[in-house]
């Protein structure tokens, strides 16, 4: 047996009210870090459509019912339909 320490950091999320942490074996990939040091799980960082960056907080825009996103697949395959029709 070893008798070699290590420290380690688990993240928490720096979004007011955010409890999440991070999941050890996910190597962080979906966590947003910045330069001040503070870190945003997945829910409390989006990437902003101006700006074309990732940026803290929320993202504004709702996601799709699934009504909608049924909707929106029947009128992308009618547009790819007619654009590969020879």
């Amino acid at each position: 047996m070893s008798d070699m320490t290590f420290q380690a950091h688990t993240l928490v999320c720096d979004w007011p009210d955010c409890d999440q942490t991070a999941d050890p074996d996910s190597f962080n990939e979906d966590w947003l870090h910045t330069d001040d040091g503070r870190d945003y799980c997945p829910e409390h960082w989006h990437i902003d459509d101006q700006l074309d960056e990732r940026i803290t907080g929320p993202d504004p825009t709702p996601p799709m019912t699934a009504q909608e996103r049924e909707e929106f697949i029947k009128v992308l395959r009618k547009y790819h339909d007619r654009n590969t029709a020879g």
